[in-house]
């Protein structure tokens, strides 16, 4: 990830720039915590699924810390707000986008946030959110 990458590779400041998070799990991921029930689900979903519970040390307790507000970088999150149901493993009423809520995708220090009518996974396949990457990343604010 790369809040992660900035903190631990070496990337002088006067090139950073301009970056956006699509419904980044930096404070977990209620499906997560569901699927922590079912024994193989670790390991299929690799070492960082202990990192996307909504407690714990999730990514936000282990990276932002240092980060946070960060001039150097101007970062905008888009959140998915369409949740497809049928996905019994995610419980909650919480605006999300089937993976995650909202509230859960804030960065701290964030310049800018939208969160538009798509779902988690099909995200990056919609105009309207690469309508908004672009624009974030020419004037550093979205549409």
């Amino acid at each position: 990830m790369l809040l992660h990458g900035l903190q631990h590779w070496f990337l002088p400041q006067d090139r950073w720039g301009r970056a956006v998070l699509l419904s980044p799990p930096v404070a977990g991921s209620e499906l997560v915590d569901s699927l922590e029930q079912w024994p193989m689900a670790a390991r299929f979903l690799g070492p960082a699924f202990a990192e996307m519970t909504t407690y714990g040390r999730n990514f936000s307790s282990l990276h932002m810390a240092d980060w946070s507000g960060n001039p150097a970088l101007e970062i905008g999150v888009i959140a998915g707000r369409k949740y497809i149901g049928g996905n019994r493993l995610f419980q909650t009423d919480d605006v999300n986008d089937g993976v995650l809520t909202v509230d859960r995708t804030r960065v701290p220090g964030m310049t800018d946030f939208r969160a538009l009518e798509v779902n988690h996974v099909w995200m990056i396949n919609d105009r309207r959110t690469r309508q908004q990457i672009s624009h974030f990343l020419s004037h550093g604010l979205f549409i």
